[in-house]
């Protein structure tokens, strides 16, 4: 391909061809955040596809086109040496209102719609060849091998034959710094929850989701838009 040529050409969403192993499953809330942000406000950035039109990322965002029946698209073929850029002529972002609302759905959505498959997360970590270390550590590494090993209080309830599974809820003991232990109680009174357990789960919830996406460990397994 000509570096200096552009090829452009029209098709429809429909045509594009969905990641089935998009590690990505989105969110309830999320999905919902994303159409009505295309619903508002319209298409904002792209999608990048591979050669074949098979959706490297944003398959979120043409699954909910597709959903709201916005079929016209625009492919610009380039070598990833060119940006890309969707100029939208009828905003103004010094004055129009609705442009500083997209951008802040922009970053809001791609926040709030991740939740990683992490059995599938973790087949790409560690058996397909992918270099993924620029995005995981070693200790985050770790951590999703954990949770991809553990066994469900599901699967501890059926092999024990109990209906409550809350006697497997591991008792955490920590003797920690001072210093620390006073962090803790700031952030723990930040939590909701009538229970000292209550705040404590609240806050490592968020902590999960700010490192894996929105579906917490209890919750089970977890693109841009």
């Amino acid at each position: 391909m000509d570096a200096n040529k552009i090829d452009v050409q029209h098709v429809k969403v429909s045509d594009l061809t969905l990641d089935d192993r998009n590690a990505n499953r989105g969110t309830e809330r999320g999905l919902a955040m994303l159409e009505s942000s295309l619903s508002r406000y319209g298409v904002g950035r792209g999608i990048v596809t591979d050669k074949n039109l098979r959706v490297i990322g944003g398959n979120k965002t043409v699954e909910s086109l597709v959903d709201l029946g916005i079929e016209d698209a625009v492919v610009v073929s380039t070598s990833g040496n060119t940006l890309v850029i969707n100029r939208r002529v009828d905003l103004d972002l010094l004055s129009d209102t609705a442009a500083r609302e997209l951008a802040y759905a922009d970053n809001r959505v791609g926040q709030i719609n991740l939740d990683f498959d992490v059995n599938l997360l973790f087949d790409d970590l560690t058996s397909n060849g992918l270099d993924l270390t620029p995005f995981w550590n070693d200790d985050e590494i770790e951590d999703i091998k954990a949770i991809v090993d553990s066994l469900t209080l599901d699967d501890l309830s059926k092999e024990y034959d109990v209906q409550d599974d809350s006697i497997f809820w591991p008792v955490v003991r920590l003797k920690i710094a001072p210093d620390i232990y006073a962090l803790y109680r700031e952030l723990i009174r930040s939590k909701g929850g009538e229970t000292e357990a209550e705040k404590f789960s609240a806050l490592i919830k968020d902590m999960h989701s700010m490192m894996f996406g929105a579906t917490s460990p209890g919750d089970g397994p977890a693109s841009s838009p």
